[in-house]
């Protein structure tokens, strides 16, 4: 439940998911989930000169006076990508401060791309002009011809997978697989779309500048998995978790992040692997004393979404 604040009292959780230096095409970033290096460089400048920076671990000790103000913030990384090694961990280290990181283990292992990244290549990179998907047990074309139709294309086949089970999403983008011609592999951008590695990441967390937290173990949608399966899917990844660097986890965030993508039995079974508190992807703040398994957070650059200052 969450509590009544106290006036003036709350924190601003920052969401971010890469940072980028060389040119992209517009169709690799259309969405503007990972930031241009000067604009995230700046927004790190204002916070140390101006901010109160906090962690997730202050939340679950929240008896410092200072915690909740107008000017207090955490700063937070979803997925785990290289660009957080490259860049974003040296700007962290010069300018002394501290962050988060949500990690999906499976993709790290593998060195897979993330789903929602791979759909958005086999549109973007494909030359055929038409494709479809079954929905609702009837073929649905969708032309693909032009600049516009494809951003368009690939917003729409994103949220039809996140509308289904995590069985249904992967049997969709095998079929576009198949029909696009386009493997992954041969595509990747490297400066948005590949994972850190775990030796990079065990360097990020023993620096002090970040910590760790469970963010699914490959991208799945935890409202989308059965309870065996989240279950399973909880444990493969904190396990794999603490053998690769030695964390043992108790925070994580929700992938998507919005009220859809997780429900109560979700939190449940988050609790019963002593995950301590868990964040969305919905913008606001955070008042003083809130519910930990509902936590606001700005995504960054996301569809426009502009830095709280």
């Amino acid at each position: 439940m969450l509590l009544k604040s106290k006036k003036g009292k709350f924190i601003k959780i920052l969401c971010y998911h890469g940072v980028y230096k060389k040119p992209v095409n517009e169709l690799e970033n259309y969405n503007g989930k990972h930031l241009p290096y000067k604009v995230f460089l700046k927004q790190m400048v204002f916070l140390k000169k101006n901010c109160k920076i906090f962690s997730f671990s202050d939340l679950l000790n929240n008896n410092k006076k200072d915690l909740f103000s107008k000017n207090s913030y955490i700063i937070s990384f979803d997925d785990g990508f290289k660009n957080n090694f490259k860049y974003v961990f040296k700007i962290l280290k010069r300018l002394g401060l501290k962050a988060t990181i949500f990690i999906c283990p499976g993709n790290i292992s593998k060195k897979k791309i993330f789903w929602v990244d791979h759909i958005q290549n086999l549109i973007a990179f494909t030359k055929v002009k038409k494709i479809f998907l079954n929905i609702n047990k009837k073929k649905k074309f969708f032309l693909i011809k032009n600049h516009n139709q494809k951003i368009n294309i690939i917003d729409r086949i994103k949220t039809l997978c996140k509308k289904v089970s995590n069985d249904k999403k992967n049997k969709i983008i095998k079929l576009l697989e198949t029909q696009t011609g386009v493997y992954h592999k041969d595509k990747i951008n490297k400066e948005l779309q590949e994972c850190l590695s775990w030796s990079e990441l065990k360097k990020m967390q023993g620096s002090g500048i970040f910590d760790i937290g469970y963010h699914s173990y490959e991208h799945e949608i935890l409202s989308k998995l059965t309870s065996k399966q989240l279950k399973k899917n909880i444990s493969k990844s904190i396990s794999i978790i603490k053998n690769k660097i030695k964390k043992r986890v108790d925070i994580a965030s929700y992938p998507e992040g919005r009220y859809e993508h997780f429900n109560k039995n979700v939190i449940n079974i988050l609790k019963s692997f002593n995950i301590k508190l868990a964040a969305m992807s919905v913008s606001g703040i955070n008042n003083h004393r809130p519910n930990l398994f509902y936590l606001k957070r700005y995504m960054v650059g996301f569809n426009g979404i502009k830095f709280p200052y």
